[in-house]
């Protein structure tokens, strides 16, 4: 299978890339992708459920450090509560 969306995260060191985190064709992927794993998500379902663990990450970092002009989460907070909210239990190694 290829995939033409990836995502991942350099925290802006390396390189500044530009990714459309909400096209119909990531997700579908995605969910299949979950659903390998047990966690079952139609795509539309992941990408607002992502949506909602991304807004809510963000918060409690503002919450946290409010002097921050610039939001950075860590990701894999959000790729594994997306399992956890399935019932799942992920390895490290799916959400790293």
């Amino acid at each position: 299978m290829r995939y033409k969306n990836y995502i991942f995260d350099l925290y802006g060191t390396l390189a500044d890339i530009r990714t459309d985190e909400w096209s119909a064709q990531l997700w579908k992927k995605m969910a299949i992708l979950y659903g390998y794993y047990g966690a079952a998500y139609t795509y539309k379902e992941l990408g607002k459920a992502y949506g909602e663990l991304v807004d809510k990450e963000k918060k409690a970092v503002r919450r946290r450090h409010p002097e921050y002009e610039v939001i950075d989460i860590k990701i894999e907070k959000v790729f594994r509560a997306l399992f956890t909210r399935k019932g799942i239990k992920p390895k490290s190694s799916m959400t790293a």
